[in-house]
């Protein structure tokens, strides 16, 4: 199986689509990525076409689509943030922000500052949320 099923949740006049993309490990990774992207996309294109005007596509795109120099990060990974987590909207407008709360932090013994505090290191129990952090995303 290529990539992970996407998530539709369809209400009276808002349709969600929450994606988990394959990650960046591994040699085939980014042409999984790629089809989940326009399996994503084909579903939109879809839902448009059969008069569905108000979408909201949510995730871990596990690609930095949203990343910009300095803008706050979801994942740090080998001591770079990166923004691999988010989302969009058709016909409707949008704000998110980066939810990264210290009670969700830890410090980063190996490139300095902080990250996400996460579940697990391997088999032992870390006490944290996720090595993501959350955003707030505000519809309008």
């Amino acid at each position: 199986r290529p990539t992970r099923d996407i998530l539709l949740a369809e209400f009276d006049s808002l349709d969600i689509l929450v994606n988990h993309h394959p990650s960046k490990v591994g040699g085939d990774s980014e042409r999984r990525r790629t089809i989940a992207q326009r399996r994503m996309w084909a579903l939109i294109d879809s839902l448009q076409a059969s008069g569905h005007g108000r979408i909201v596509s949510v995730g871990d795109f596990n690609d930095d689509v949203w990343g910009s120099p300095g803008a706050p990060g979801t994942i740090k990974y080998n001591g770079a943030w990166e923004k691999i987590d988010g989302g969009f909207a058709r016909g409707l407008t949008v704000r998110e922000s980066v939810f990264a709360d210290p009670l969700l932090s830890e410090p980063d013994r190996s490139f300095g500052g902080t990250k996400p505090r996460r579940t697990f290191i391997g088999p032992r129990y870390n006490g944290g949320v996720s090595d993501h952090y959350p955003i707030i995303f505000w519809i309008k």
